[in-house]
């Protein structure tokens, strides 16, 4: 059924596409500082190439003043000059975004939703083509990374931080006076939006943050849920997430129609699914998927009507239209964009860029005016930048231990008692969920064996927390919560220390502890201060004060699991 309907569903469009006024809902875009990036609608594509020299071109779709010129709805059948000193470039359903070599985010075309980065005037909502900016505006400085969608875009500064542009249902992201940016959370390095069109009811971010833990958003309640650990990048659509893990293997979830899950079936799943290995970028788009693997080869799967996936290498697919698995169907390639126009972008190793699929309103580049569709890849121009070779902001790399901590770290991870995603930032301070994290490792190490139990709370779906909960190491925080993302105090950390003792049936020693603000410890926590004090667990933090407010870093809490570790074994 779902076949039938989205197939009725793109020849109405195709039809009736340049009537069209108001954008149909569309997957989301996930290309993060890429140098080429397909965008555009059903039957109305738009296609961006960053050059070597930073000039900025574009071909396809003005609908929207997409092409930076003002004769809106005019096509462009081969390519065009928009700007220059551009590092990256990120193209949704009709608006695209843009980081200068400055590190500013630039945006235009469809800004009726404040996607752009623009204010919306209010006095203009009836005259939708005055919320259509055919000139760039500016919407943020100090930009690593930039995603753009269906009414929605989402940035990454250069310290970590997440913002918002857009509306979504029942938040109007535009507080200020000059910029629609509404803040999300910080420590992202990877970001991907899903189902965010005006009128959708389920809209969803994805984030990547620095330590490789994957976060999924409902952007009506911005209330955080932890999904996955070990993750490097992650692309949404509206009917599938898909993962890159740190171990370059890539895993994807949801919808399954049209083979989309690699898998060889059409059974969705909504557990993550093992797709392929040693892969480095992925792009997907209405059910079509493609995947470049380490030694440049690029592998396609999915949905296949427009002939998007190009041509396989004689592979058993399942059809013509859905291939089950991946094929192999072209080498030395850097990376490749989908678009739900049906057309595909690749950009090979040499700095050639290629298109395949359905011509719509130009989107092959080659000057052609008609609908062709070709499975045939069609070179449209040299001299394109590579990814990683502009000079935007990278992402920083991971902090070593401080050099108390080395030695003790080191030994942790070789004892298996430091998860990948806690294996960074070692002296940021821990939340209370990473902390469950290092004693489930500690207790399974321990016991030799997994925790099957489980504790449920109401703000989390974290399954340390749940594990940690069952043992009775933590009772959440009142009325069925937990606060997972909270700052652990040393207070905190000594309790669930002296429990996850008692939980191995080896508690720790009852003694008053001496520490000289004794006195500021919560009469919950003093009994635990003095187990840890006695046992040396946990020491203070100078001039015998044991700061029980404070915070704890990651470094000191791998250091003291280290010692229990130590104690328990």
């Amino acid at each position: 059924m779902k076949k039938r309907i989205l197939s009725f569903v793109l020849c109405v469009v195709l039809c009736v596409g340049l009537l069209m006024v108001q954008p149909i809902k569309v997957s989301a875009y996930g290309d993060q500082n890429s140098t080429i990036s397909a965008g555009g609608l059903l039957g109305a594509g738009m296609m961006y190439t960053v050059k070597q020299d930073g000039s900025l071109w574009g071909w396809g779709s003005n609908r929207y003043g997409n092409m930076g010129y003002a004769e809106f709805n005019e096509n462009y059948y081969l390519p065009l000059k928009i700007m220059d000193d551009v590092s990256s470039v990120s193209a949704g359903g009709s608006h695209v975004m843009v980081i200068k070599r400055d590190g500013s985010l630039w945006g235009w075309g469809n800004g009726t939703s404040g996607q752009i980065g623009n204010k919306i005037d209010i006095s203009s909502l009836g005259n939708l083509s005055a919320q259509f900016f055919y000139e760039p505006v500016h919407a943020m400085d100090d930009v690593m990374s930039v995603v753009a969608s269906t009414g929605v875009s989402a940035a990454i500064k250069n310290d970590g931080s997440l913002w918002v542009f857009g509306i979504i249902p029942g938040r109007l992201f535009f507080p200020g006076s000059e910029t629609a940016a509404f803040y999300i959370t910080d420590d992202v390095v990877s970001v991907a939006l899903a189902s965010t069109a005006a009128n959708d009811e389920d809209p969803r971010l994805y984030a990547v943050k620095r330590d490789g833990s994957l976060w999924l958003w409902d952007l009506r309640v911005n209330a955080p849920e932890r999904v996955l650990d070990d993750v490097m990048d992650v692309i949404a659509t509206d009917i599938n997430t898909y993962v890159i893990k740190t171990d370059g293997s890539l895993w994807g979830w949801g919808d399954n129609s049209f083979g989309q899950l690699g898998n060889g079936t059409t059974v969705d799943s909504v557990l993550p699914v093992r797709i392929l290995t040693d892969v480095v970028s992925v792009t997907a788009e209405s059910g079509a998927v493609m995947a470049v693997k380490a030694n440049k080869s690029l592998w396609a799967w999915g949905w296949n009507l427009g002939k998007q996936l190009g041509v396989g290498d004689g592979t058993d697919i399942g059809s013509e239209d859905y291939w089950l698995s991946p094929v192999r169907i072209m080498d030395d390639v850097a990376t490749a964009s989908l678009s739900m126009s049906l057309t595909t972008l690749i950009l090979k190793t040499d700095g050639s860029v290629w298109t395949q699929g359905m011509n719509a309103s130009g989107s092959l580049g080659n000057g052609f005016t008609d609908s062709e569709t070709t499975e045939s890849p069609v070179k449209v121009m040299d001299g394109v930048m590579l990814p990683g070779n502009s000079s935007a902001s990278t992402i920083p790399s991971p902090e070593t231990p401080s050099a108390w901590a080395v030695d003790q770290v080191n030994t942790a991870i070789s004892a298996g008692l430091v998860p990948q995603h806690l294996q960074s930032a070692y002296t940021q301070a821990t939340t209370r969920a990473e902390f469950c994290a290092l004693a489930v490792a500690l207790y399974e190490a321990v016991a030799g064996s997994e925790i099957t139990e489980r504790v449920q709370f109401n703000d989390t779906n974290d399954v340390n927390v749940q594990k940690m909960g069952a043992l009775e190491v933590v009772n959440g925080v009142g009325n069925g919560n937990f606060a997972p993302n909270d700052t652990l105090t040393r207070e905190q950390a000594a309790t669930m220390l002296a429990r996850l003792a008692n939980a191995l049936g080896k508690p720790l020693t009852i003694t008053a502890s001496t520490f000289a603000d004794t006195g500021s410890v919560s009469s919950w926590a003093l009994e635990a201060v003095g187990q840890v004090q006695a046992a040396e667990i946990m020491g203070g933090v100078g001039n015998n004060t044991f700061a029980p407010k404070g915070p704890y870093t990651r470094e000191q809490s791998i250091a003291t699991m280290l010692r229990l570790y130590n104690a328990m074994i």
